[in-house]
């Protein structure tokens, strides 16, 4: 055997460096209006999550039914104080989507699940992929992501969030302002 075909592909950690907003419905409306017009059109993504939420990572099986795709997803990070996660990802048929969550159910891990079921439309602009959502508990509001493939990159993929979201006007959330709404939703069902 050749050492060529003998080597594995190896996986490189990816980062997702993110940053949230919230928006009042004519907020919303306005910047799906200017997204529509200037920004890449990613397309509809609604999505039926199910999320088991550790201390510092969370676990999420992910069913975006406008795409047709399901993915179990693993991110390490909490989501009050972190703007970036290592994230591992790992798509499968969507026909077992509601397998994939018993499996999980049935683990009976002792963290509190999330069911949010997600209105969600995506769009690219200068490098930042915007999705806009709407939820039951988080409302009208923006994930702005950029994926990157070292840990180097992150502080690069932060400055071009904070750029972007400084052009549209956009008001990224504190880390309060994330973990008192996660309190808050804490005592509801869903996220």
């Amino acid at each position: 055997m050749n050492k060529a075909s003998s080597k594995r592909p190896t996986r490189q950690p990816r980062y997702e460096v993110e940053q949230r907003a919230q928006f009042s419905k004519a907020q919303y409306d306005g910047l799906m209006r200017w997204l529509n017009k200037s920004a890449k059109d990613l397309g509809q993504d609604n999505r039926i999550n199910y999320i088991w939420v550790f201390p510092n990572k969370f676990l999420k099986v992910v069913h975006a039914t406008s795409q047709g795709k399901a993915k179990l997803a693993f991110k390490r990070g909490n989501l009050s104080t972190s703007r970036s996660f290592k994230e591992i990802e790992i798509e499968f048929d969507p026909k077992q989507f509601s397998d994939m969550v018993e499996i999980f159910k049935q683990l009976e891990l002792p963290v509190k699940v999330y069911k949010p079921t997600q209105v969600r439309h995506n769009y690219l602009y200068k490098g930042v992929e915007i999705a806009m959502k709407r939820s039951k508990n988080w409302g009208y509001h923006a994930e702005l992501e950029v994926m990157v493939d070292r840990v180097g990159l992150r502080a690069g993929a932060e400055k071009k969030i904070k750029a972007v979201a400084d052009e549209l006007g956009i008001k990224l959330m504190t880390n309060q302002e994330i973990a008192e709404l996660r309190r808050k939703i804490g005592g509801k069902k869903g996220h």
